[in-house]
C-alpha cells in the first residue's frame, strides 16, 4: 500500500499515470494522511480529473470518465458536497464512493469524528501505551539529507532535498528495496535557459520558476537506468512563481529521452504547502509546467442581485478559494460575508442548499466585509474566528461593552450561528484586550 502524508514529504507517493497525462489514474491502495494524524485510503483502480490534498480534506474533480472509491479503517464518514453516503457493509470500514459526472465537479471531501455505524471515533494523536506483553515495533527512520546527494543502501531506503536560491525545493525518496546495491543519488539545479534550447517547451506550457531538475543515480561507475520499487520526487514553488498560472494545471513532467519530449505525470498538488508528488521507475530531468490563466475567461455579471442571507462565492478567484462560500448579512448600510467552514457545517443549516450558492465577480465580493465575529444561539458569548481549511479556532472575546467596541469591533458584524458551526472550530486562547 501506497502512503500519502501531509504535510511530511518523505513518505509521499503517488501511482504513476498509465495513459493520459490529465488524469490521475490510481494504481495501488494509496494512503493520505492528514495533518492530525488521520489517514483514508484511495483504492486501486480510482480515476480523478485532479486531486489536491489540504490539512483536512480532499478535494477531487471528476467527469464522465472518472469515480474515486475512498474508505477509513476507523468507519468514518467521508462528508462530501456529493452528499454520497458512507457505507459500513465491509468488515471495520467505511467506504464512500463517488461516481463520474456527466459535467466536471470539484468534490470535496472531508472526514468527520463520526462513523457510520453510530457514535464517535478518537482519530489521531498520541495513542494509549499498555504496559507488558510485546513491545510495539518501530519503523526504523528513513536516512535523509538537505544537500542533494544521498548513498542509499537497499535495506534502508533514503531521501534528500536540494533547495534553490528561489526558496524552492527538489526532492526524492527511496524506499526499501528500490536499488540492488548502494547507489548515490544526485539532484542538481539546472537553468531553464539552458535546458529549453534542446528540450523544447510544450505548446501553451510555461515552466515554474528559473530551474529544470536533473536526478541522477549511480552504482559504482554504472548508471543507475530503473529503480526496483517506484520512488517519489516532490517539487515545490513559490505563490510568485505562478502568479499568472492556474494553480490546478500545475504537473510534474519528466523528459522522455526515447522520443525527445516532456512527458507529465500523474501529479498530487498539495496547495497550502505549495508542493507537487509524483512517482517515478527511473531518472532523467524533472520540472513543473503549468497553464497561463485564461484571460478569456467570462467575467462573473457583477450586475447579480445579492441579498440578506444569501450564500456567494467567486468562481474565478486563485487557488483553492472558488470553493469558499460566504453568507450574507446587510446590516443598514453595512454588508458583511461570512466564511462557510465546511461541507459539514453547511449540511448542518438545514434551509440551505447548494443550488442557491450564487456565483459573483470580485468586485461584488469586495463590497462585503468579511466577518470573523460569531455567537450561537442561546449563547451570549462573542467569538472571533479564525478559519483554516476546514478547520479552523474561536477565540472567546472575554471583555467588557466599552472593551469591545475601543478594540475596534463592530457590534453589526456578528453573526447568529448553530452549535455545529461553532464547534467545528477548536477554542484556543480568550481575546482579553
Amino acid at each position: 500500500m501506497r502512503k500519502i502524508v501531509f504535510p511530511i514529504l518523505v513518505l509521499l507517493l503517488v501511482p504513476m499515470i498509465t495513459e493520459a497525462v490529465d488524469e490521475v489514474v490510481f494504481d495501488a491502495d494509496t494512503t493520505i494522511e492528514f495533518s492530525d494524524g488521520s489517514s483514508v485510503v484511495i483504492k486501486d483502480g480510482s480515476i480523478a480529473d485532479q486531486v489536491v490534498v489540504n490539512p483536512s480534506n480532499i478535494q477531487i474533480t471528476l467527469s464522465s470518465g472518472s469515480s474515486v472509491t475512498i474508505t477509513d479503517s476507523n468507519s468514518r464518514i467521508m462528508d462530501n458536497t456529493l452528499g454520497i453516503v458512507s457505507s459500513c457493509a465491509e468488515g471495520d470500514y467505511s467506504t464512500t464512493v463517488l461516481p463520474s459526472q456527466s459535467t466536471v465537479a470539484v468534490v470535496t471531501v472531508t472526514p468527520l469524528n463520526q462513523t457510520c455505524r453510530g457514535g464517535s471515533e478518537s482519530i489521531g494523536g498520541d495513542e494509549e501505551v499498555i504496559s507488558g506483553g510485546s513491545p510495539t515495533p518501530i519503523t526504523p527512520s528513513v536516512p535523509s539529507t538537505n544537500t542533494g546527494q544521498i548513498t542509499v543502501d537497499p535495506v534502508a531506503g533514503g531521501e534528500t532535498t536540494l533547495t534553490t536560491d528561489e526558496d524552492t525545493t527538489a526532492g526524492v525518496t527511496l524506499p526499501v528495496d528500490a536499488v540492488g546495491v548502494s547507489t548515490v543519488v544526485q539532484i542538481t539545479s539546472q537553468s531553464k535557459d539552458v535546458i529549453v534550447d534542446s528540450h523544447p517547451v510544450p505548446v501553451d506550457k510555461n515552466i515554474v520558476g528559473s530551474y529544470v531538475y536533473n536526478y541522477t543515480a549511480t552504482a559504482g561507475e554504472e548508471s543507475v537506468s530503473a529503480f526496483d520499487e517506484d520512488v517519489t520526487i516532490s517539487l515545490s514553488y513559490t505563490e510568485e512563481q505562478i502568479s499568472n498560472l492556474e494553480e490546478a494545471t500545475l504537473k510534474i513532467y519528466y523528459w522522455d529521452n526515447v522520443n525527445s519530449e516532456w512527458v507529465g505525470l500523474s501529479t498530487l498538488i498539495f496547495a497550502a504547502t505549495n508542493i507537487l508528488t509524483a512517482t517515478v521507475d527511473h531518472f532523467t530531468y524533472f520540472v513543473i509546467f503549468g497553464s497561463l490563466i485564461d484571460e478569456n475567461v467570462e467575467d462573473i455579471d457583477d450586475g447579480v442581485t445579492v441579498n440578506e442571507g444569501d450564500m456567494i462565492r467567486d468562481p474565478n478567484a486563485e487557488g483553492i478559494a472558488p470553493f469558499d462560500i460566504y453568507i450574507v448579512k446587510m446590516v443598514g448600510d453595512k454588508k458583511f460575508k461570512r466564511l462557510i467552514l465546511s461541507p459539514h457545517v453547511f449540511e448542518s443549516y438545514g434551509h440551505l442548499e447548494w443550488g442557491d450558492v450564487k456565483d459573483v465577480g470580485q468586485s461584488t465580493m469586495d463590497q462585503y466585509i468579511t466577518s470573523d465575529l460569531v455567537r450561537a444561539q442561546g449563547d451570549a458569548k462573542v467569538y472571533e474566528l479564525t478559519p483554516t481549511g476546514d478547520t479552523g479556532t474561536k477565540q472567546w472575546l472575554d471583555m467588557t461593552v466599552t472593551e469591545f467596541e475601543s478594540s475596534g469591533y463592530d457590534w453589526d458584524s456578528i453573526y447568529v450561528i448553530n452549535t455545529t458551526d461553532r464547534d467545528a472550530y477548536t477554542t484556543g486562547t480568550s481575546i482579553t484586550e
